[in-house]
């Protein structure tokens, strides 16, 4: 699944922090203050997040997506 561009916002992976089923993931955002995801274990291991990987993060009224920056490109695993 592809990330709509106009929502999407490029950073980096600062920390990665497990605990027994979800993960805390704190991203820095060029130009923008970081912020920080929760989200399960088993996306962070498939995504392949750890500190200094480049993301998207696409924000929406409710919630946030993260997805894995692919150079120009940024997509959900899948």
């Amino acid at each position: 699944m592809r990330l709509q561009e106009r929502h999407t916002l490029r950073g980096e992976v600062l920390s990665v922090d497990h605990s027994a089923k979800s993960c805390r993931i704190v991203v820095e955002l060029k130009g923008s203050p970081e912020f920080t995801a929760a989200i399960m274990k088993k996306a962070t291991v498939e995504m392949g997040l750890l500190a200094g990987a480049p993301v998207c993060a696409e924000i929406d009224a409710t919630h946030i997506v993260l997805g894995v920056g692919h150079g120009d490109a940024c997509a959900l695993p899948g």
